[in-house]
Protein backbone atom coordinates (compact mmCIF):
# COMPACT_ATOMS: atom_id res chain seq x y z
CA UNK A 1 0.00 0.00 0.00
CA UNK A 2 1.26 3.42 -1.16
CA UNK A 3 1.28 5.89 1.92
CA UNK A 4 1.96 9.64 1.50
CA UNK A 5 1.87 12.10 4.06
CA UNK A 6 1.90 15.58 2.16
CA UNK A 7 0.92 19.51 2.97
CA UNK A 8 -1.44 21.12 0.46
CA UNK A 9 -3.80 24.22 -0.07
CA UNK A 10 -6.56 23.37 -2.40
CA UNK A 11 -9.29 26.05 -3.77
CA UNK A 12 -11.80 25.90 -6.41
CA UNK A 13 -14.90 27.91 -6.97
CA UNK A 14 -16.96 25.53 -5.05
CA UNK A 15 -15.04 25.08 -2.20
CA UNK A 16 -15.28 28.51 0.01
CA UNK A 17 -12.64 26.99 2.54
CA UNK A 18 -8.98 25.11 2.33
CA UNK A 19 -8.28 22.01 3.14
CA UNK A 20 -4.51 21.94 4.71
CA UNK A 21 -2.38 18.98 6.15
CA UNK A 22 -4.56 16.41 4.67
CA UNK A 23 -3.57 12.52 5.19
CA UNK A 24 -4.66 10.68 2.23
CA UNK A 25 -3.96 6.53 1.56
CA UNK A 26 -3.55 5.28 -2.23
CA UNK A 27 -4.15 2.06 -1.24
CA UNK A 28 -4.28 -0.92 -3.52
CA UNK A 29 -7.14 -1.31 -6.55
CA UNK A 30 -7.98 -4.62 -5.10
CA UNK A 31 -11.82 -3.38 -4.31
CA UNK A 32 -14.80 -2.52 -6.33
CA UNK A 33 -14.61 0.95 -7.72
CA UNK A 34 -17.78 1.53 -6.98
CA UNK A 35 -17.05 3.39 -3.62
CA UNK A 36 -15.42 5.97 -4.86
CA UNK A 37 -14.85 8.23 -2.25
CA UNK A 38 -14.86 7.53 1.47
CA UNK A 39 -14.15 10.80 3.94
CA UNK A 40 -13.55 10.24 7.63
CA UNK A 41 -12.82 13.42 9.81
CA UNK A 42 -9.59 13.16 11.71
CA UNK A 43 -9.03 16.65 12.89
CA UNK A 44 -10.28 19.89 12.95
CA UNK A 45 -7.24 20.53 10.19
CA UNK A 46 -7.23 17.89 8.53
CA UNK A 47 -8.86 14.80 6.37
CA UNK A 48 -8.32 10.87 5.75
CA UNK A 49 -9.10 9.83 2.58
CA UNK A 50 -9.78 6.09 1.88
CA UNK A 51 -10.30 5.40 -2.13
CA UNK A 52 -10.92 1.96 -4.16
CA UNK A 53 -9.45 3.46 -7.15
CA UNK A 54 -5.73 3.53 -8.00
CA UNK A 55 -4.49 7.13 -8.37
CA UNK A 56 -1.81 7.87 -11.01
CA UNK A 57 -1.04 11.24 -9.38
CA UNK A 58 -2.41 13.31 -6.73
CA UNK A 59 -2.73 16.56 -9.06
CA UNK A 60 -5.10 13.86 -11.22
CA UNK A 61 -7.02 12.76 -8.22
CA UNK A 62 -7.91 16.34 -7.07
CA UNK A 63 -8.96 17.13 -10.89
CA UNK A 64 -11.03 14.10 -10.67
CA UNK A 65 -12.97 15.06 -7.48
CA UNK A 66 -13.21 19.09 -8.93
CA UNK A 67 -15.22 17.58 -12.05
CA UNK A 68 -17.45 15.58 -9.90
CA UNK A 69 -18.36 18.42 -7.59
CA UNK A 70 -18.67 20.46 -10.62
CA UNK A 71 -20.58 18.37 -12.81
CA UNK A 72 -23.49 17.02 -10.53
CA UNK A 73 -23.92 19.66 -7.67
CA UNK A 74 -27.63 19.20 -7.97
CA UNK A 75 -27.46 15.62 -7.46
CA UNK A 76 -25.03 15.90 -4.50
CA UNK A 77 -26.90 18.37 -2.13
CA UNK A 78 -29.89 16.58 -3.10
CA UNK A 79 -27.96 13.07 -1.93
CA UNK A 80 -27.13 15.20 1.20
CA UNK A 81 -30.84 16.38 1.98
CA UNK A 82 -32.29 13.04 1.25
CA UNK A 83 -29.68 10.32 3.25
CA UNK A 84 -29.09 10.25 6.96
CA UNK A 85 -26.95 7.86 7.25
CA UNK A 86 -24.08 9.64 4.87
CA UNK A 87 -23.02 11.57 7.84
CA UNK A 88 -18.84 11.80 6.37
CA UNK A 89 -20.17 12.92 2.92
CA UNK A 90 -22.50 15.19 5.02
CA UNK A 91 -19.72 16.83 6.83
CA UNK A 92 -17.10 17.30 3.95
CA UNK A 93 -20.19 19.28 2.28
CA UNK A 94 -20.23 21.68 5.72
CA UNK A 95 -16.92 22.11 5.97
CA UNK A 96 -16.12 23.22 2.30
CA UNK A 97 -19.46 25.86 2.89
CA UNK A 98 -19.47 26.79 6.04
CA UNK A 99 -18.10 30.14 7.43
CA UNK A 100 -18.29 29.45 11.07
CA UNK A 101 -15.52 27.11 13.01
CA UNK A 102 -17.09 22.84 12.77
CA UNK A 103 -18.08 20.98 15.19
CA UNK A 104 -16.17 17.15 15.88
CA UNK A 105 -18.20 14.18 15.45
CA UNK A 106 -18.77 14.56 18.97
CA UNK A 107 -20.47 17.86 18.92
CA UNK A 108 -21.99 17.53 16.00
CA UNK A 109 -25.96 17.05 15.80
CA UNK A 110 -27.44 16.18 12.47
CA UNK A 111 -30.47 18.15 12.86
CA UNK A 112 -28.88 21.58 13.65
CA UNK A 113 -29.98 24.66 12.51
CA UNK A 114 -27.29 25.11 10.18
CA UNK A 115 -27.89 21.48 8.42
CA UNK A 116 -29.15 21.30 5.43
CA UNK A 117 -32.03 19.33 6.47
CA UNK A 118 -34.53 21.08 7.84
CA UNK A 119 -37.82 19.61 8.87
CA UNK A 120 -41.34 21.49 8.59
CA UNK A 121 -43.00 21.90 12.43
CA UNK A 122 -45.93 19.99 13.06
CA UNK A 123 -49.22 21.37 12.27
CA UNK A 124 -50.63 22.81 15.38
CA UNK A 125 -53.79 21.06 14.02
CA UNK A 126 -55.97 20.86 17.04
CA UNK A 127 -55.37 24.45 18.53
CA UNK A 128 -56.28 25.69 14.51
CA UNK A 129 -59.33 23.77 14.42
CA UNK A 130 -60.91 25.52 17.46
CA UNK A 131 -59.37 29.10 16.09
CA UNK A 132 -61.45 28.33 12.84
CA UNK A 133 -64.62 27.16 14.74
CA UNK A 134 -64.19 30.51 17.15
CA UNK A 135 -63.84 32.66 14.00
CA UNK A 136 -66.39 31.09 12.00
CA UNK A 137 -69.08 32.56 14.39
CA UNK A 138 -68.30 35.93 12.70
CA UNK A 139 -68.73 35.42 9.22
CA UNK A 140 -72.22 33.40 10.08
CA UNK A 141 -73.73 36.45 12.22
CA UNK A 142 -72.62 38.64 9.20
CA UNK A 143 -73.84 37.08 6.17
CA UNK A 144 -76.95 35.70 7.39
CA UNK A 145 -78.75 38.90 6.54
CA UNK A 146 -77.64 39.08 3.15
CA UNK A 147 -80.55 36.84 1.97
CA UNK A 148 -83.38 39.00 3.63
CA UNK A 149 -81.89 42.45 4.07
CA UNK A 150 -83.73 44.45 1.38
CA UNK A 151 -87.01 42.73 1.87
CA UNK A 152 -86.25 43.67 6.08
CA UNK A 153 -86.39 46.84 5.02
CA UNK A 154 -89.15 46.82 2.75
CA UNK A 155 -91.33 45.18 6.09
CA UNK A 156 -90.16 48.24 8.36
CA UNK A 157 -91.32 50.73 5.65
CA UNK A 158 -88.55 52.77 5.93
CA UNK A 159 -88.80 54.09 2.27
CA UNK A 160 -91.98 54.38 -0.14
CA UNK A 161 -89.17 53.81 -3.11
CA UNK A 162 -88.09 50.68 -4.01
CA UNK A 163 -85.15 51.70 -5.91
CA UNK A 164 -83.92 53.64 -2.44
CA UNK A 165 -83.77 49.82 -1.39
CA UNK A 166 -80.32 49.54 -1.83
CA UNK A 167 -79.20 52.84 -0.64
CA UNK A 168 -80.91 51.94 3.16
CA UNK A 169 -79.28 48.55 2.43
CA UNK A 170 -75.77 49.88 2.05
CA UNK A 171 -76.18 52.25 5.22
CA UNK A 172 -77.02 49.31 7.21
CA UNK A 173 -73.93 47.52 6.18
CA UNK A 174 -71.72 49.96 6.06
CA UNK A 175 -72.50 50.91 10.19
CA UNK A 176 -71.09 47.62 11.09
CA UNK A 177 -67.56 48.38 9.38
CA UNK A 178 -67.84 52.50 10.72
CA UNK A 179 -67.80 51.19 14.26
CA UNK A 180 -65.38 47.88 13.00
CA UNK A 181 -62.50 50.65 11.67
CA UNK A 182 -62.99 52.22 14.46
CA UNK A 183 -62.06 49.56 17.34
CA UNK A 184 -60.25 47.06 15.39
CA UNK A 185 -56.64 49.04 16.35
CA UNK A 186 -57.36 49.07 20.24
CA UNK A 187 -58.47 45.60 20.46
CA UNK A 188 -54.97 44.85 18.91
CA UNK A 189 -53.13 47.11 21.42
CA UNK A 190 -55.13 45.69 24.13
CA UNK A 191 -54.24 42.08 23.20
CA UNK A 192 -50.93 43.18 23.79
CA UNK A 193 -51.40 43.30 26.93
CA UNK A 194 -53.96 41.07 28.76
CA UNK A 195 -53.87 38.44 25.95
CA UNK A 196 -55.75 37.14 23.20
CA UNK A 197 -57.65 34.82 24.56
CA UNK A 198 -59.96 36.85 26.69
CA UNK A 199 -60.39 39.64 23.66
CA UNK A 200 -62.05 36.95 21.51
CA UNK A 201 -63.94 35.44 23.68
CA UNK A 202 -65.30 38.94 24.95
CA UNK A 203 -65.87 40.00 21.31
CA UNK A 204 -67.52 36.59 20.15
CA UNK A 205 -69.96 37.41 22.41
CA UNK A 206 -70.74 40.81 21.68
CA UNK A 207 -71.27 39.13 18.17
CA UNK A 208 -73.86 37.37 19.58
CA UNK A 209 -75.85 39.61 21.50
CA UNK A 210 -75.87 42.29 18.41
CA UNK A 211 -77.06 39.54 16.11
CA UNK A 212 -80.04 38.94 18.07
CA UNK A 213 -80.91 42.90 18.96
CA UNK A 214 -80.79 42.70 14.98
CA UNK A 215 -83.91 40.21 14.14
CA UNK A 216 -85.63 42.62 16.95
CA UNK A 217 -85.48 45.68 15.36
CA UNK A 218 -88.30 47.68 14.62
CA UNK A 219 -87.00 51.03 12.91
CA UNK A 220 -83.84 52.46 11.04
CA UNK A 221 -82.08 53.79 14.68
CA UNK A 222 -82.42 49.11 16.08
CA UNK A 223 -80.81 48.69 12.88
CA UNK A 224 -78.10 50.72 13.11
CA UNK A 225 -77.49 50.55 16.95
CA UNK A 226 -77.41 46.84 16.43
CA UNK A 227 -74.66 46.76 13.56
CA UNK A 228 -72.91 49.47 15.32
CA UNK A 229 -72.38 47.18 18.19
CA UNK A 230 -71.74 44.22 15.94
CA UNK A 231 -68.89 46.20 14.41
CA UNK A 232 -67.47 47.25 17.40
CA UNK A 233 -66.71 43.59 18.62
CA UNK A 234 -66.09 42.32 15.66
CA UNK A 235 -63.00 44.26 15.64
CA UNK A 236 -61.51 41.52 17.33
CA UNK A 237 -60.87 39.59 14.00
CA UNK A 238 -57.66 40.51 13.76
CA UNK A 239 -56.67 39.22 16.96
CA UNK A 240 -58.03 35.94 15.75
CA UNK A 241 -55.85 36.16 12.92
CA UNK A 242 -52.62 37.41 14.84
CA UNK A 243 -53.32 34.14 16.96
CA UNK A 244 -52.97 31.78 13.57
CA UNK A 245 -49.94 33.90 12.72
CA UNK A 246 -48.22 32.97 16.45
CA UNK A 247 -49.08 28.98 16.43
CA UNK A 248 -47.73 28.85 12.68
CA UNK A 249 -44.11 29.49 11.10
CA UNK A 250 -43.00 29.71 7.65
CA UNK A 251 -42.70 25.60 8.03
CA UNK A 252 -46.11 24.91 7.96
CA UNK A 253 -48.06 27.95 7.61
CA UNK A 254 -49.07 27.07 3.54
CA UNK A 255 -50.61 23.97 5.14
CA UNK A 256 -52.05 26.11 7.44
CA UNK A 257 -53.65 29.56 6.18
CA UNK A 258 -55.56 27.52 3.48
CA UNK A 259 -57.39 25.93 6.34
CA UNK A 260 -58.10 29.11 8.17
CA UNK A 261 -59.11 30.37 4.77
CA UNK A 262 -61.72 27.95 4.56
CA UNK A 263 -63.55 29.56 7.81
CA UNK A 264 -65.31 32.30 5.37
CA UNK A 265 -66.35 30.42 2.55
CA UNK A 266 -67.82 28.06 5.37
CA UNK A 267 -69.56 31.32 6.76
CA UNK A 268 -70.90 32.11 3.37
CA UNK A 269 -72.21 28.93 2.86
CA UNK A 270 -74.05 28.34 6.64
CA UNK A 271 -75.28 32.07 7.11
CA UNK A 272 -76.88 32.67 4.00
CA UNK A 273 -78.50 29.27 4.28
CA UNK A 274 -79.71 30.23 8.24
CA UNK A 275 -81.19 33.46 6.26
CA UNK A 276 -82.91 32.70 3.15
CA UNK A 277 -84.92 29.21 5.46
CA UNK A 278 -85.62 30.95 8.41
CA UNK A 279 -86.47 34.41 7.59
CA UNK A 280 -90.54 35.24 7.81
CA UNK A 281 -91.05 31.88 8.96
CA UNK A 282 -94.73 32.78 10.03
CA UNK A 283 -95.36 32.72 6.10
CA UNK A 284 -93.56 30.07 5.02
CA UNK A 285 -94.28 27.89 7.41
CA UNK A 286 -97.60 28.62 8.61
CA UNK A 287 -99.36 27.84 11.44
CA UNK A 288 -95.97 26.70 14.09
CA UNK A 289 -94.66 30.20 14.09
CA UNK A 290 -98.34 32.01 13.66
CA UNK A 291 -99.45 34.01 16.64
CA UNK A 292 -95.50 34.02 18.19
CA UNK A 293 -92.76 36.37 18.26
CA UNK A 294 -91.38 35.35 14.87
CA UNK A 295 -95.15 36.79 13.70
CA UNK A 296 -94.38 39.87 15.54
CA UNK A 297 -90.31 40.13 14.49
CA UNK A 298 -90.45 37.97 11.04
CA UNK A 299 -86.23 38.00 10.95
CA UNK A 300 -85.30 37.38 13.96
CA UNK A 301 -85.63 33.41 13.73
CA UNK A 302 -82.17 33.28 11.69
CA UNK A 303 -80.75 35.86 13.97
CA UNK A 304 -81.82 33.92 17.00
CA UNK A 305 -79.88 30.81 15.72
CA UNK A 306 -77.08 32.97 14.60
CA UNK A 307 -76.85 34.31 17.89
CA UNK A 308 -76.23 30.61 19.69
CA UNK A 309 -74.01 29.61 16.94
CA UNK A 310 -71.87 32.26 17.80
CA UNK A 311 -72.58 31.58 22.27
CA UNK A 312 -71.52 28.53 21.50
CA UNK A 313 -68.19 29.80 19.96
CA UNK A 314 -67.70 31.16 23.17
CA UNK A 315 -67.79 27.77 25.04
CA UNK A 316 -65.48 26.25 23.19
CA UNK A 317 -63.34 28.94 23.28
CA UNK A 318 -63.67 29.18 27.20
CA UNK A 319 -62.95 25.26 27.26
CA UNK A 320 -60.19 24.98 24.41
CA UNK A 321 -58.34 27.73 23.09
CA UNK A 322 -54.99 28.38 24.32
CA UNK A 323 -53.25 31.49 25.14
CA UNK A 324 -50.90 32.62 22.18
CA UNK A 325 -49.18 35.42 23.57
CA UNK A 326 -45.61 35.08 24.91
CA UNK A 327 -45.80 35.52 28.60
CA UNK A 328 -42.35 37.24 29.81
CA UNK A 329 -40.83 36.86 33.28
CA UNK A 330 -39.58 39.96 35.24
CA UNK A 331 -38.07 39.46 38.92
CA UNK A 332 -39.33 35.37 38.49
CA UNK A 333 -43.04 36.74 38.29
CA UNK A 334 -45.25 35.02 35.89
CA UNK A 335 -48.30 37.16 36.22
CA UNK A 336 -48.21 39.67 33.46
CA UNK A 337 -48.13 40.13 30.21
CA UNK A 338 -44.86 42.04 29.19
CA UNK A 339 -44.78 43.38 25.20
CA UNK A 340 -42.34 43.26 23.08
CA UNK A 341 -41.92 47.23 21.86
CA UNK A 342 -45.11 48.04 20.18
CA UNK A 343 -44.40 50.25 17.19
CA UNK A 344 -47.19 53.07 16.82
CA UNK A 345 -49.54 53.43 13.92
CA UNK A 346 -47.12 55.76 12.23
CA UNK A 347 -44.08 53.58 12.74
CA UNK A 348 -45.69 50.90 10.95
CA UNK A 349 -47.13 53.13 8.14
CA UNK A 350 -43.70 54.17 7.26
CA UNK A 351 -42.34 50.88 6.76
CA UNK A 352 -43.05 50.10 3.26
CA UNK A 353 -43.83 46.70 2.84
CA UNK A 354 -47.01 47.71 5.48
CA UNK A 355 -47.99 50.22 3.91
CA UNK A 356 -48.10 48.73 0.44
CA UNK A 357 -49.92 45.59 2.14
CA UNK A 358 -52.32 48.28 3.91
CA UNK A 359 -53.24 50.16 0.50
CA UNK A 360 -53.27 46.80 -1.37
CA UNK A 361 -56.12 45.32 1.43
CA UNK A 362 -58.02 48.42 1.30
CA UNK A 363 -58.32 48.22 -2.74
CA UNK A 364 -59.29 44.11 -2.39
CA UNK A 365 -61.92 44.80 0.16
CA UNK A 366 -63.51 47.43 -1.98
CA UNK A 367 -63.58 45.53 -4.61
CA UNK A 368 -65.11 42.23 -2.58
CA UNK A 369 -67.51 44.34 -0.65
CA UNK A 370 -68.89 46.10 -3.22
CA UNK A 371 -69.88 42.64 -5.00
CA UNK A 372 -71.12 41.36 -2.06
CA UNK A 373 -73.62 44.15 -1.70
CA UNK A 374 -74.35 44.49 -5.93
CA UNK A 375 -74.62 41.37 -6.14
CA UNK A 376 -77.60 40.73 -3.57
CA UNK A 377 -79.07 44.01 -4.86
CA UNK A 378 -79.07 42.46 -8.70
CA UNK A 379 -80.31 39.14 -7.49
CA UNK A 380 -83.07 40.69 -5.34
CA UNK A 381 -84.00 43.44 -8.85
CA UNK A 382 -86.70 42.79 -10.91
CA UNK A 383 -85.79 41.92 -13.84
CA UNK A 384 -87.43 44.62 -15.86
CA UNK A 385 -85.44 47.07 -14.20
CA UNK A 386 -81.90 45.44 -14.93
CA UNK A 387 -81.83 42.31 -11.86
CA UNK A 388 -82.70 38.60 -11.81
CA UNK A 389 -85.86 38.73 -9.44
CA UNK A 390 -84.62 36.06 -7.14
CA UNK A 391 -86.95 35.30 -3.87
CA UNK A 392 -84.72 35.47 -0.33
CA UNK A 393 -84.62 31.84 -0.49
CA UNK A 394 -82.93 31.70 -4.01
CA UNK A 395 -80.64 34.59 -2.78
CA UNK A 396 -79.51 32.27 0.09
CA UNK A 397 -78.94 29.17 -2.26
CA UNK A 398 -76.92 31.20 -4.73
CA UNK A 399 -74.40 32.91 -1.71
CA UNK A 400 -74.11 29.45 -0.33
CA UNK A 401 -73.49 28.01 -3.66
CA UNK A 402 -70.41 30.84 -3.21
CA UNK A 403 -69.08 29.58 -0.53
CA UNK A 404 -68.75 25.96 -1.99
CA UNK A 405 -66.94 27.35 -4.72
CA UNK A 406 -64.64 28.92 -2.48
CA UNK A 407 -64.00 25.89 -0.12
CA UNK A 408 -63.40 24.00 -3.14
CA UNK A 409 -60.58 26.58 -3.97
CA UNK A 410 -58.87 26.73 -0.56
CA UNK A 411 -59.03 22.82 0.02
CA UNK A 412 -57.78 21.96 -3.29
CA UNK A 413 -56.03 24.72 -5.02
CA UNK A 414 -53.98 27.08 -2.55
CA UNK A 415 -52.25 24.43 -0.56
CA UNK A 416 -50.61 23.79 -4.34
CA UNK A 417 -50.17 26.98 -6.16
CA UNK A 418 -48.60 28.48 -2.54
CA UNK A 419 -45.72 25.53 -3.18
CA UNK A 420 -45.39 26.52 -6.59
CA UNK A 421 -45.89 30.14 -7.17
CA UNK A 422 -44.40 33.60 -4.97
CA UNK A 423 -47.26 34.60 -2.73
CA UNK A 424 -47.13 38.18 -4.30
CA UNK A 425 -47.64 36.94 -7.72
CA UNK A 426 -50.57 35.29 -6.28
CA UNK A 427 -51.78 38.13 -4.51
CA UNK A 428 -51.17 40.23 -7.80
CA UNK A 429 -53.24 37.69 -10.39
CA UNK A 430 -56.23 37.33 -7.75
CA UNK A 431 -56.91 41.18 -7.78
CA UNK A 432 -56.68 41.45 -11.10
CA UNK A 433 -59.89 39.23 -11.44
CA UNK A 434 -62.22 41.51 -10.40
CA UNK A 435 -62.60 43.80 -13.04
CA UNK A 436 -63.88 40.71 -15.52
CA UNK A 437 -66.38 39.65 -12.64
CA UNK A 438 -67.55 43.22 -12.74
CA UNK A 439 -67.70 43.19 -16.85
CA UNK A 440 -69.52 39.73 -16.92
CA UNK A 441 -72.44 40.74 -14.64
CA UNK A 442 -74.98 42.58 -16.86
CA UNK A 443 -74.80 40.27 -19.41
CA UNK A 444 -77.27 37.95 -16.99
CA UNK A 445 -80.03 40.43 -17.00
CA UNK A 446 -79.90 40.32 -20.87
CA UNK A 447 -80.38 36.47 -20.44
CA UNK A 448 -82.98 36.48 -18.27
CA UNK A 449 -84.80 39.21 -20.42
CA UNK A 450 -84.86 37.31 -23.26
CA UNK A 451 -85.59 33.69 -21.79
CA UNK A 452 -88.96 35.35 -19.96
CA UNK A 453 -91.85 32.94 -21.05
CA UNK A 454 -94.82 35.94 -21.28
CA UNK A 455 -97.52 35.57 -19.15
CA UNK A 456 -95.27 33.23 -16.38
CA UNK A 457 -92.72 35.61 -15.39
CA UNK A 458 -90.50 32.26 -15.52
CA UNK A 459 -87.85 31.62 -17.64
CA UNK A 460 -87.62 28.94 -20.25
CA UNK A 461 -85.48 25.69 -19.29
CA UNK A 462 -82.60 26.54 -21.82
CA UNK A 463 -82.41 30.26 -20.37
CA UNK A 464 -82.11 28.86 -17.24
CA UNK A 465 -79.45 26.92 -18.08
CA UNK A 466 -77.31 29.62 -19.53
CA UNK A 467 -78.26 31.80 -16.40
CA UNK A 468 -76.94 29.53 -14.14
CA UNK A 469 -73.65 28.89 -15.65
CA UNK A 470 -73.02 32.51 -15.95
CA UNK A 471 -73.92 32.94 -12.23
CA UNK A 472 -71.58 30.16 -11.69
CA UNK A 473 -68.87 31.95 -13.91
CA UNK A 474 -69.28 34.92 -11.94
CA UNK A 475 -69.25 33.30 -8.11
CA UNK A 476 -66.13 31.18 -9.61
CA UNK A 477 -64.11 34.07 -11.04
CA UNK A 478 -64.84 36.45 -8.06
CA UNK A 479 -63.57 33.89 -5.57
CA UNK A 480 -60.48 33.69 -7.67
CA UNK A 481 -59.88 37.01 -6.48
CA UNK A 482 -61.23 36.34 -2.80
CA UNK A 483 -57.75 34.24 -2.67
CA UNK A 484 -56.26 37.05 -2.07
CA UNK A 485 -57.45 37.56 1.56
CA UNK A 486 -55.26 34.32 2.95
CA UNK A 487 -52.49 35.13 0.58
CA UNK A 488 -52.45 39.08 2.45
CA UNK A 489 -52.31 37.06 5.83
CA UNK A 490 -48.94 35.09 4.67
CA UNK A 491 -47.50 38.31 3.48
CA UNK A 492 -48.09 39.97 6.63
CA UNK A 493 -46.96 37.52 8.49
CA UNK A 494 -43.72 36.51 6.56
CA UNK A 495 -42.73 40.42 7.33
CA UNK A 496 -42.93 41.16 10.75
CA UNK A 497 -40.67 40.04 13.71
CA UNK A 498 -42.48 39.67 16.70
CA UNK A 499 -45.93 38.90 18.36
CA UNK A 500 -46.63 42.49 19.28
CA UNK A 501 -45.56 43.97 16.20
CA UNK A 502 -47.79 41.46 14.08
CA UNK A 503 -51.05 42.19 16.43
CA UNK A 504 -50.97 45.79 15.73
CA UNK A 505 -50.06 45.34 11.97
CA UNK A 506 -52.82 42.68 11.60
CA UNK A 507 -54.83 45.67 13.21
CA UNK A 508 -53.51 48.01 10.60
CA UNK A 509 -54.50 45.95 8.07
CA UNK A 510 -58.13 44.77 9.21
CA UNK A 511 -58.47 49.12 9.46
CA UNK A 512 -57.67 49.00 6.22
CA UNK A 513 -60.16 46.56 4.93
CA UNK A 514 -63.20 48.23 7.31
CA UNK A 515 -62.18 51.55 5.91
CA UNK A 516 -63.18 50.10 2.24
CA UNK A 517 -66.37 48.43 4.10
CA UNK A 518 -67.36 51.67 5.00
CA UNK A 519 -67.39 53.48 1.74
CA UNK A 520 -67.93 50.24 -0.56
CA UNK A 521 -71.80 49.72 0.40
CA UNK A 522 -72.69 53.31 0.54
CA UNK A 523 -70.87 54.28 -2.90
CA UNK A 524 -71.82 50.42 -4.69
CA UNK A 525 -75.71 51.05 -4.04
CA UNK A 526 -75.97 54.76 -4.38
CA UNK A 527 -74.48 53.99 -7.97
CA UNK A 528 -77.01 51.15 -8.69
CA UNK A 529 -79.48 53.54 -7.50
CA UNK A 530 -78.55 56.10 -9.93
CA UNK A 531 -78.12 53.15 -12.80
CA UNK A 532 -81.65 51.71 -11.57
CA UNK A 533 -83.53 54.90 -13.12
CA UNK A 534 -81.15 55.12 -15.85
CA UNK A 535 -82.42 53.83 -19.36
CA UNK A 536 -79.59 52.15 -19.22
CA UNK A 537 -81.13 49.07 -17.91
CA UNK A 538 -84.13 49.27 -19.54
CA UNK A 539 -85.31 48.08 -22.79
CA UNK A 540 -82.60 45.67 -23.44
CA UNK A 541 -81.91 43.50 -26.48
CA UNK A 542 -78.44 42.39 -28.31
CA UNK A 543 -77.70 45.68 -29.07
CA UNK A 544 -77.85 47.30 -25.74
CA UNK A 545 -75.69 44.71 -23.82
CA UNK A 546 -73.12 47.31 -24.69
CA UNK A 547 -74.69 49.65 -22.79
CA UNK A 548 -75.09 47.13 -19.99
CA UNK A 549 -71.75 47.24 -20.02
CA UNK A 550 -71.05 50.24 -19.68
CA UNK A 551 -73.62 51.06 -16.72
CA UNK A 552 -72.14 48.14 -14.39
CA UNK A 553 -68.42 49.43 -15.58
CA UNK A 554 -69.25 52.79 -13.82
CA UNK A 555 -69.56 50.52 -10.52
CA UNK A 556 -66.82 48.29 -11.55
CA UNK A 557 -64.87 51.41 -12.45
CA UNK A 558 -64.76 52.60 -8.42
CA UNK A 559 -64.61 49.66 -7.34
CA UNK A 560 -62.20 47.08 -9.65
CA UNK A 561 -59.32 49.75 -10.50
CA UNK A 562 -57.63 50.29 -7.06
CA UNK A 563 -56.43 47.17 -7.82
CA UNK A 564 -54.54 47.97 -10.87
CA UNK A 565 -52.91 51.08 -8.75
CA UNK A 566 -50.87 48.48 -6.26
CA UNK A 567 -48.33 46.52 -7.44
CA UNK A 568 -47.36 44.68 -4.25
CA UNK A 569 -43.76 42.19 -4.53
CA UNK A 570 -42.26 40.64 -0.88
CA UNK A 571 -39.05 41.31 -0.11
Amino acid sequence: MLKCRILCRIKSTFWNTSISRGHIDLPDHECNTSSLLHFELLSLDGLKCRNNYVAQTLDAYISALDLIFHVVPKQLRLFLQTSDQNQKFLFLYRSLNETTPLLNDAQHDPEDQDSPVKKATPLPIAQLLIVCAIRLMDPIAFTQIFPYINEFIAFLKLTDDPSQTGFYSGLVESTFAVTQFLAIYQWSKLSNKIGRRPVIMVGTFGVALSTMYFGLSSSLTDLLLSRAIGGIFGGTVSVVQSVVGEITDASNQAAAFPIYGLVWPIGGITGPFIGGVLSNPAEKYGSIFQNSVFSRHPYFLPCLVAGIIALSGVLIGYIYLEETLRKKTRNGSQDSFIDDHEPTLRELLSIPIIRALSISAFALNFNGTAFDVLFVLFCYTPIKDGGLAFSPSTIGFTLSSSGLISSAMQIFIMPVILKRIEASRIYNISIAAWPIVFAIIPILNVIARHGLVEGTGNLDVWSNVKLWTGILLVLAISKVGGMAYSVSLILTKSNVSTPAVLAVSNGVMSCSMSLARIISPALASSVFALSHRSPVFSNADERSIPKCEKGWSLQGAGVSRPSSWVEFKSN
